[in-house]
């Protein structure tokens, strides 16, 4: 954060932790709700009830009408393949993403709140719990968590005019160039 140079000997980097990427898959799919990628890591984690086959059709669909998987999610002729309680669970999760995703454009959006509210809604940390073997890594799972809010609360705080989420994920970009 203070342009310290520095060398990450063994261990796993902080931005290559399973957590810190499903967090920021979220980010990333609010700014961008066309990014497949995040959607696919996210879609069931934790899990909402979109079974395996759900999520293959809408990849399949997808590639035949050649657009995203959310523009699928929302996709009426894909919706109508769905059993109800498939159904229900794809609009919960699209329903999510747009309300969020609206939110994330905002000047005065707080990110890191919103995100911590985001985890808290979704069960996030008890699914990382109930993923760790021991205690000891449940704790630390969960610290990395609140380190990643943490970074995010103080650079909302040091950036100058716009402190927006999209500047955010830039200099997470930037910092994994750097670890890599």
């Amino acid at each position: 954060e203070k342009d310290i140079p520095y060398r990450i000997l063994g261990g796993q980097s902080f931005f290559e932790k399973r957590e810190v990427k499903d967090v920021l898959a979220y980010l990333s799919l609010f700014l961008n709700p066309s990014d497949d990628v995040s959607l696919l890591r996210l879609i069931n984690q934790p899990p909402r009830g979109i079974g395996n086959m759900t999520i293959s059709t809408a990849t399949e669909f997808s590639i035949q009408k050649n657009c995203s998987i959310f523009e699928v999610l929302r996709n009426k002729e894909y919706l109508g393949t769905l059993s109800a309680r498939a159904l229900s669970a794809v609009r919960a999760f699209r329903d999510q993403v747009e309300s969020y995703a609206d939110a994330v454009g905002s000047q005065s959006l707080n990110y890191a709140a919103m995100t911590s509210g985001l985890l808290d809604e979704i069960g996030f940390m008890d699914y990382v719990r109930r993923q760790c073997r021991t205690s000891e890594e449940a704790m630390a799972r969960e610290q990395t968590v609140n380190d990643l809010l943490e970074s995010m609360k103080l650079h909302r705080e040091r950036s100058s005019a716009s402190g927006v989420l999209r500047d955010f994920m830039d200099s997470v970009a930037l910092r994994q160039e750097k670890e890599d």
